[in-house]
């Protein structure tokens, strides 16, 4: 989680631009020197993924199961009712 915050600090200074009235005299590099694109990035930062860990995303698993299997049921029971339907019709 850490190293997710460092990261995007890294990357919001490489692309903030300091304006013109706030330049100090010592020799710092232009901002047009400092072109940020998609090549010259580093490669951990576009494959970089926000992981999501601890007791809150291990019990939003747990219910995404429990929903599945529900919806599962809610499936199966519906189709047996048209089933039943089909042939009290007949």
């Amino acid at each position: 989680m850490k190293a997710v915050r460092v990261a995007r600090r890294q990357l919001y200074l490489m692309t903030s631009t300091v304006p013109a009235s706030t330049t100090t005299s010592r020799s710092t590099p232009s901002t047009s020197d400092r072109v940020l694109t998609m090549e010259t990035l580093n490669p951990n930062i576009i494959a970089m993924e926000y992981a999501v860990l601890g007791p809150i995303a291990a019990r939003a698993s747990e219910i995404e199961k429990e929903l599945q299997q529900v919806c599962k049921l809610f499936m199966l029971a519906d189709r047996t009712a048209t089933q039943h339907d089909r042939l009290l019709a007949s």
